[in-house]
């Protein structure tokens, strides 16, 4: 092979690499509450269990609690309640926080540690006031 084709399979093999190496880096900048965010947007969710201490019930198959969450921070529920949430993250753990109405106008604020997040389940927990066990809830959307 003469050297000037050499010379420019090597540049061009060179070039490649560097464009593949380039073009399959990891962005860096994802934080998990944007991740989980468009995770859970433009989606309703539907309830399909609930274990309260060691007591697991089950909804399936059952007209059911559900909520929405909108891609502009908005949220409807089932309840009626009607309001805004937000997605933060602390010491790794992911944490939903609602601020809504009800129907009357009352105002109800209440927060979830996200468990997992994934495209159509959902599972978040919190500790009832006075309790000592925590209450986890199974979301999923229907399709």
């Amino acid at each position: 092979m003469k050297p000037n084709k050499l010379i420019a399979k090597l540049i061009t093999s060179c070039f490649m690499f560097s464009f593949f190496l380039i073009g399959c880096q990891k962005d860096a900048d994802v934080s998990p509450v944007d991740v989980s965010f468009k995770m859970i947007s433009d989606k309703t969710w539907y309830l399909n269990y609930a274990k309260e201490g060691n007591t697991v019930r089950t909804y399936i198959g059952q007209p059911t609690y559900y909520i929405t969450f909108l891609s502009n921070n908005t949220t409807t529920d089932s309840d009626g309640l009607t309001g805004n949430y937000s997605l933060s993250s602390n010491a790794n753990k992911l944490k939903l926080s609602v601020q809504a109405k009800t129907k009357n106008g009352s105002a109800v604020t209440y927060s979830y540690d996200i468990v997992s997040v994934g495209s159509n389940n959902m599972v978040l927990s919190f500790l009832p006031a006075g309790q000592t066990s925590l209450t986890t809830l199974y979301y999923s959307i229907q399709q």
